[in-house]
């Protein structure tokens, strides 16, 4: 008995185990919850990740609609929809930042008038289009903001693309009057 009073007066009291077992631990379930909190955030599927990116479809109306969706009732959203041969197709541009005359004579009448091999639209289409630089995207988030930014999303109900038409854009909209 007195061996085992002298081993345990060496012994700190019990608190001061808390204590140590506390300011040990306690720090490292913090970063593990963050570590997990972090990771789950970048994994593929989350509520974060699907709001960022929304691809389009082979569907022309759902596309349309979607981009309409995200954008709300907007007057100077405008959707002209019509006909590449027997196929659907849009064109979706904001109104003042884009020149009509450019639209219609550079993108609309190209498209409309010339007869395009059906097997080749998706792929011909950036080929037959007088404008300085056109590209595809396939982010409807992507697509809205070039839209904002006065450019010209052409969309086709053969492609799951949309080629965004550059060189559209009014000129005399971009320059101000008085500093």
């Amino acid at each position: 008995m007195d061996f085992l009073h002298k081993v345990l007066g060496f012994l700190p009291d019990f608190n001061i185990y808390i204590y140590a077992i506390i300011t040990l631990i306690v720090p490292i379930i913090i970063m593990k919850i963050k570590t997990l909190l972090t990771g789950a955030m970048n994994q593929p599927g989350t509520s974060k990740q699907k709001e960022s990116t929304l691809e389009m479809t082979c569907d022309l109306s759902e596309n349309v609609s979607v981009i309409n969706e995200v954008l709300g009732e907007n007057n100077d959203i405008i959707t002209r929809e019509f006909f590449i041969n027997d196929s659907r197709a849009s064109i979706i541009f904001t109104r003042g930042l884009v020149d009509t005359a450019i639209i219609n004579n550079n993108i609309l009448d190209p498209l409309m008038f010339n007869t395009i091999d059906d097997e080749r639209i998706p792929y011909s289409l950036k080929e037959i289009l007088p404008v300085s630089e056109c590209h595809e995207e396939t982010d409807i988030h992507t697509i809205i903001s070039y839209i904002l930014r006065g450019e010209t999303a052409l969309l086709h109900e053969k492609s799951t693309k949309a080629i965004i038409l550059k060189g559209s854009f009014r000129i005399d909209c971009c320059y101000f009057d008085h500093p």
